[in-house]
C-alpha cells in the first residue's frame, strides 16, 4: 500500500497541501459558478472607497450561492464596494459598482424580504441582500440610490 512507504513526518505536509489545494479549488469554483468572477472582470475595484461600511454581512449571487457573514459592504454617493473576507478572497476580487450601473428590485424569498441588485455590464449575475440592510444603504447614500419610486425600490 502507498501509505506504508510514506514517512510519518511527511503526512502533515501532505494534509496541509491537500487542504490548501481544496480550499483554492472551492473558492475558484464558487467565484466562477456564482458569478463573482464575471463581476470582477467588469467591476474590479481599483481602491477602497470612503463611505458608510457594514462588515460581516451576508448576500447571495447567481444560483443562490450564499456569502454568509463574510462580506464587507461600503456605500457612498458614487456606488457600492463589495469585498469578501481575506480568507475567501481567492477568485473574489473586491468590486466597485457605480449606482448608474445598478437596477434594484425588491422581492420576497421564503419568509424574508430581499433586495436584488442587477448590474448593467453583467445582467445575468444578481446580487441579493436582505431588504433591512438595503434600507440602511439607501439611507446612507440618499438621492444617489437608483430606483423609480420615492424609496428607490422597484417593486417586482
Amino acid at each position: 500500500m502507498i501509505f506504508n512507504s510514506i514517512s510519518p513526518e511527511v503526512l502533515p505536509l501532505i494534509f496541509i497541501s491537500f487542504f490548501l489545494g481544496m480550499w483554492i479549488f472551492v473558492c475558484l469554483l464558487l467565484s466562477v459558478v456564482g458569478g463573482w468572477q464575471a463581476l470582477g472582470k467588469a467591476y474590479r475595484a481599483e481602491e477602497k472607497i470612503e463611505g458608510t461600511k457594514w462588515s460581516w454581512q451576508s448576500g447571495s449571487t447567481r444560483l443562490g450561492f450564499a456569502y454568509r457573514n463574510c462580506l464587507n459592504i461600503t456605500a457612498s454617493r458614487k456606488g457600492i464596494y463589495l469585498a469578501v473576507l481575506w480568507m475567501f478572497r481567492i477568485g473574489h476580487p473586491p468590486l466597485f459598482i457605480p449606482w448608474s450601473d445598478i437596477t434594484i428590485t425588491e422581492q420576497k424569498f421564503f419568509f424574508f424580504r430581499m433586495t436584488s441588485f442587477r448590474f448593467a455590464k453583467v445582467p445575468d449575475v444578481p446580487f441579493m441582500i436582505r431588504t433591512q440592510l438595503a434600507d440602511k444603504i439607501r439611507l446612507a447614500v440618499g438621492e444617489a440610490w437608483p430606483g423609480k419610486d420615492a424609496q428607490g425600490i422597484q417593486p417586482s
